[in-house]
């Protein structure tokens, strides 16, 4: 298996974030990181250590991936795979709210559309935040 299907295996089932947030994370376009998870293009050197820094990927299964050997068979670890992937996945969680804290901390609007999506049930502000999400994309971004 090919490094972007662990790569793509990584982020779906123990990071559970969509494709798109995972590029936004490592600062490339959602095509290229598609491209990388397909094996279309080869994931640059450079960008390793910042795939395994916002992933927050452990070392023996980075290890595993770049070796390409499965990810779920790797030695039992001493909690159970599905336990160790919630753990990933929280402490990518934790990683997430730490990087974006002073963002948060200084802007008034963003707490206050925080507050104000947090006021709905998950279906109604699932709807809200795709709408949002649809807007986004409708403006190019002009940093990358």
């Amino acid at each position: 298996m090919p490094f972007g299907d662990h790569l793509r295996e990584y982020r779906e089932e123990y990071l559970k974030i969509k494709q798109k947030e995972a590029a936004n994370r490592l600062d490339v376009d959602s095509t290229v990181l598609s491209n990388y998870e397909l094996n279309k293009r080869e994931v640059p050197l450079y960008l390793l250590p910042k795939i395994k820094e916002i992933y927050e990927i452990p070392d023996e299964l980075f290890l595993r991936m770049v070796l390409d050997m499965p990810l779920k068979s790797a030695k039992p670890p001493v909690v159970p795979l599905t336990e160790q992937a919630k753990e990933i996945h929280e402490k990518y969680l934790d990683h997430f709210v730490r990087d974006h804290e002073e963002l948060i901390r200084e802007s008034n609007e963003l707490r206050e559309l925080i507050s104000y999506v947090a006021r709905f049930d998950q279906k109604k502000r699932r709807i809200l935040l795709n709408a949002i999400k649809q807007i986004i994309d409708i403006f190019p971004d002009t940093e990358k």
